[in-house]
């Protein structure tokens, strides 16, 4: 009985790892379609403010899981003062990228707790952060307009 019990909690928590974020169907994303992507959404003006690149040692700081990557990319608001980021981390492995996943869902809820006390207007940006997986890329945006960036993001690669 106890095993069945822990097997259910494994196949749980593998379920909710693997649902924790939402994966672009039909996409074979290259690293040109994430630079492009980025170009966009910055230029799109679903961010209220600036946003500039951050240094390879700052994302190793702010996110753990940038050692594991393959590659990252982060963008973040130049005053510090806004919830608002776009992150793509590019995995070495599926499993990794799914693990991606579950921690950016964590990070979202810890940067949520933090704002909610720190700039609360800022909080329902990070409520509806976006969170995607296409393959080996894991997408998280904190945006003013989820809506649009969702689009954005989904309409990638460019046919």
């Amino acid at each position: 009985m106890l095993k069945r019990i822990l097997f259910m909690i494994i196949v749980l928590t593998i379920v909710f790892t693997v649902l924790a974020c939402d994966i672009i169907k039909n996409a074979d994303l290259t690293d040109k379609d994430i630079e492009s992507m980025i170009d966009e959404l910055k230029n799109s003006e679903v961010f209220s403010e600036d946003i500039e690149k951050i240094g390879d040692n700052s994302v190793a700081v702010i996110y753990s899981i940038a050692e594991s990557a393959e590659t990252s990319i982060c963008y973040s608001g130049i005053s510090g003062l806004k919830a608002e980021e776009i992150s793509v981390f590019k995995a070495k492995t599926e499993e990794d990228a799914v693990s991606f996943c579950a921690y950016l869902e964590a990070y979202r809820d810890s940067r949520l707790k933090q704002f909610e006390n720190y700039a609360p207007a800022e909080a329902p940006k990070l409520r509806d952060a976006i969170i995607k997986r296409s393959g080996l890329y894991v997408i998280y945006a904190v945006t003013d307009n989820s809506v649009k960036a969702s689009q954005i993001i989904d309409s990638y690669p460019k046919k």
